[in-house]
């Protein structure tokens, strides 16, 4: 699914935008950072939302391991705790 048509009206895209701005600034010395959403817009499982407070930002490698399959309390085995990632460090 694009982006937009999971951006409903009332999303702040001013947010939005800094937080891919953020996501690039951080992507320095090799090490690329991605705007993640946290629950996925486009899943066989779950559809999220394309607004600010389902975005993070992570690094490249957690995000393309993630792909459309993880969310955080997810379905059985899809859960986010399965990955490496930590986002609290």
């Amino acid at each position: 699914m694009r982006q937009w048509l999971a951006t409903p009206f009332w999303a702040d895209e001013a947010k939005i935008a800094q937080i891919y701005k953020l996501a690039k600034e951080m992507s320095v010395n090799g090490v690329e950072y991605q705007v993640d959403h946290i629950v996925p817009i486009s899943s066989k499982f779950v559809c999220g939302l394309h607004i600010e407070t389902n975005l993070e930002i992570v690094p490249a490698d957690y995000n393309y391991a993630k792909r459309n399959r993880y969310w955080p309390h997810g379905y059985g085995k899809h859960d986010i705790a399965n990955l490496q990632y930590n986002r609290a460090s």
